[in-house]
């Protein structure tokens, strides 16, 4: 198994949670024999902010009004995505994220963008809409300790820079709670082992300053939703051959080095 972790996929077909119509739960041959493969905006299918889910009894996050969410978000391990049509990688780290002074659901967010050689800065918000907790096997999983968290995104790379612009969406993590620290953090148990890993997944657009066309831009913690004929792998991410060379050549090998003392990430963000 590869050394980064994945987590369980959140836009597959999703037998006994129907709290979740909120976000998108349609398995991946639905979604590309239904959706045009040439929209750039998937957001709002992947999660509807606006639904009568979000605004309904099962969405709980007024319960954790007062615990940090910042955690699940930052880490030293770093994400892939894809950018446009033509599928181009695109990496992304948040580094800071900080919970808002007045707004319990707002979350300031610093963190770094890699396209081919460019590394860019990025600042911008993250917003709690919604949290639901896991009903979906409760043989196997404690639904009282883990669920599922829905955000919007907002951020913006520095516009004095050639070639930046804003990232924009909805996203999606997996949470476990802990009541010590007041926190919600990264679930690193629902979905180990699964074929169909993914956590964290960020599903937008990116769009380049003083222009109105948006650019798909999907991200995140393994299998991504709505790319489409870009992933071909069966146990993990294999990038079509066709778009190897829009930044894959070297994928997933690129992500680790070998050490004395085993594997270690390479951490991009710091060069």
């Amino acid at each position: 198994m590869r050394f980064r972790k994945y987590f369980l996929i959140l836009f597959i077909l999703v037998v006994g949670l129907p709290a979740l119509t909120a976000q998108c739960n349609k398995s991946k041959d639905y979604i590309d024999s239904h959706y045009d493969s040439t929209q750039a905006d998937f957001s709002l299918e992947f999660f509807n902010p606006y639904s009568k889910e979000s605004m309904g009894p099962d969405n709980i996050k007024t319960r954790f009004k007062n615990f940090d969410c910042s955690p699940i978000w930052r880490d030293g391990w770093g994400r892939d995505g894809v950018l446009g049509n033509n599928y181009w990688r695109i990496q992304f780290v948040i580094i800071g994220a900080e919970k808002d002074k007045h707004n319990p659901y707002l979350y300031h967010i610093t963190g770094k963008s890699k396209l081919r050689d460019t590394i860019t800065d990025f600042t911008g918000t993250i917003e709690v809409i919604e949290a639901l907790m896991n009903n979906s096997d409760p043989t196997e999983i404690d639904s009282t300790t883990h669920g599922y968290l829905y955000t919007k995104y907002h951020f913006q790379q520095d516009n004095k820079l050639p070639n930046t612009g804003i990232f924009a969406g909805t996203e999606s993590s997996l949470f476990q709670i802990d009541t010590i620290h007041k926190q919600l953090t990264s679930d690193t148990v629902v979905g180990i082992g699964d074929d169909d890993y993914a956590n964290d997944t960020f599903v937008g657009t990116w769009v380049k300053y003083n222009s109105t066309k948006p650019l798909k831009c999907i991200w995140g913690n393994g299998r991504l939703p709505f790319t489409f004929d870009f992933d071909t792998g069966d146990g993990d991410i294999a990038p079509n051959e066709r778009y190897r060379k829009n930044g894959w050549q070297g994928y997933p090998d690129d992500e680790q080095t070998d050490t004395d003392n085993g594997p270690v990430i390479v951490k991009w963000w710091l060069k």
